[in-house]
């Protein structure tokens, strides 16, 4: 498996990048989903504080 780092700078590859856990875990009974708006909201940098 080749991992590569990539910056996410527009909105659609912050869509594609939050719901990546989504697609990993799809199927897996023992995975809580957070909910999407709390989810979201840790992904913006303006309502993280860091």
């Amino acid at each position: 498996m080749v991992l590569t780092m990539k910056s996410v700078i527009s909105k659609s590859e912050m869509d594609m990048f939050g719901e990546h856990p989504w697609k990993i875990y799809k199927g897996n009974k023992c995975w809580v989903s957070p909910l999407i708006k709390d989810f979201k909201n840790s992904l913006n940098r303006k309502k993280t504080a860091l």
